[in-house]
């Protein structure tokens, strides 16, 4: 009986913490539409911190991550505190996850039936998940988790198999990304009325690139209880790039929305993310020479048989709107144009790496239509220009830096043929 009350005191983190498993990236996250926020999978991960093996989201490359978390509940009839740590390993593509999770649980509980003061692993849960849905607007798919009776029957474990089929979806609201889930948490060997349904919802947004804020709310059910055990955990990210791979601090907090879960909690983890080495930006070219330094060219000739890059025609993050600082390299190629009205142009627009690939082509293709638009209000044919969006496909600088990232989110020109 002592046990047991223990375990009720830290339900959320021993028992919904195991169904809902307590970010890897979630690949394409868009510079400021998809999902917003100037996130890639090089850059912020979108992860929850407890429901980690249950949303839609997958890394591009290896996850690694430990961390601990404390808890307390209690009422004027027990005291209970609890700790779990945590490791967490898992690997993914776009499309697909795989991945296992270790904890170890600390429970010390006082009543005035007398104490239960235990410790010791908890059942270990490995999961893989397929996300086929994976839209501008709406990412879908679903998965199994898996736990096996590693922990002690008696304090921290099931003492059986159990598994957990699941669907999972996130919608994308500008910034913002809101995801959930829902389950069946089987006891493969038990009584069907111990079965519990495990669902929840959550939300996650980007400040920047190395800063975003985070919250959950996790809940499971019983079948043969009517009461749910409800909690919340806001959170905070910070990224900290490290070359090939991203180390991220993720403190997060907890706060009991039911009577069965805990009163509060506090902890956090430390990850490593890391992308296969085949997703790394390659070393750029040199940068070409600018549009004003082009000197021009004999009459008979066309202006310029190369391809232009228009350095000072750069642009601001996720956005399309010709900068003041543009205007005079714009104006200056106005005037190449004017005296080579032979020549056709195609303006080629380019992102940073910042975001999904079909996302940074359409915001490639908006900043080279502003940049036509610009050319034909100067006085230039429409006929003799041309539209073109490259996404990050091909940068003039590494996108490792900010300053890098700024250089490419710009437009180019090239005479037509070339």
């Amino acid at each position: 009986m002592l046990k047991r009350i223990g375990l009720v005191a830290v339900t959320a983190l021993l028992l919904a913490g195991s169904i809902a498993s307590a970010q890897v990236y979630i690949e394409g996250e868009d510079e400021g539409g998809e999902s917003g926020g100037e996130t890639t999978s090089l850059r912020m991960p979108r992860r929850a911190f407890q429901r980690f093996s249950l949303e839609a989201a997958t890394p591009t490359g290896f996850w690694a991550e430990t961390g601990a978390f404390y808890e307390e509940a209690g009422d004027e009839d027990f005291d209970a505190e609890a700790i779990t740590a945590l490791a967490r390993f898992a690997y993914g593509q776009k499309m697909w996850e795989a991945g296992l999770e270790v904890p170890y649980h600390w429970v010390d509980v006082d009543t005035s039936l007398g104490d239960f003061d235990e410790d010791g692993i908890g059942d270990l849960r490995t999961w893989g998940k397929f996300i086929p849905l994976d839209g501008p607007m709406l990412t879908a798919g679903g998965g199994m988790q898996i736990s096996f009776p590693t922990g002690d029957e008696d304090d921290f474990g099931s003492g059986e198999v159990e598994i957990l089929p699941f669907i999972t979806g996130s919608v994308h609201l500008g910034i913002l990304d809101i995801r959930g889930h829902v389950g069946l948490n089987i006891l493969t060997e038990g009584d069907t009325d111990a079965d519990s349904l495990v669902y929840g919802f959550g939300g996650f947004m980007p400040i920047g690139e190395y800063v975003a804020l985070r919250g959950e709310f996790n809940t499971f059910r019983v079948n043969d209880n009517d009461n749910a055990v409800t909690s919340f955990l806001p959170g905070i990210d910070f990224r900290i790039p490290a070359g090939p791979v991203d180390v991220l601090i993720r403190p997060t907090g907890e706060v009991g929305i039911s009577n069965l879960a805990a009163d509060w909690g506090i902890g956090g983890s430390v990850a490593v993310a890391q992308a296969p080495s085949e997703d790394l930006p390659a070393a750029p070219p040199p940068p070409p020479a600018a549009a004003a330094e082009v000197e021009p060219a004999p009459a008979e000739q066309l202006p310029v048989r190369k391809k232009v890059v228009l350095r000072g025609v750069q642009f601001d993050f996720d956005k399309a709107d010709i900068r003041a600082d543009a205007r005079p390299v714009l104006d200056a190629a106005i005037e190449t144009l004017g005296e080579h009205g032979n020549v056709s142009v195609v303006a080629e627009g380019h992102t940073d790496n910042v975001g999904s690939d079909e996302y940074n082509e359409k915001l490639s293709l908006r900043r080279a239509t502003s940049v036509k638009g610009y050319l034909v209000a100067g006085g230039i044919s429409s006929a003799r220009l041309k539209v073109e969006g490259y996404g990050e496909s091909k940068p003039v600088a590494s996108n490792e830096t900010e300053d890098g990232r700024a250089q490419n989110r710009r437009v180019e020109l090239r005479v037509a043929g070339d």
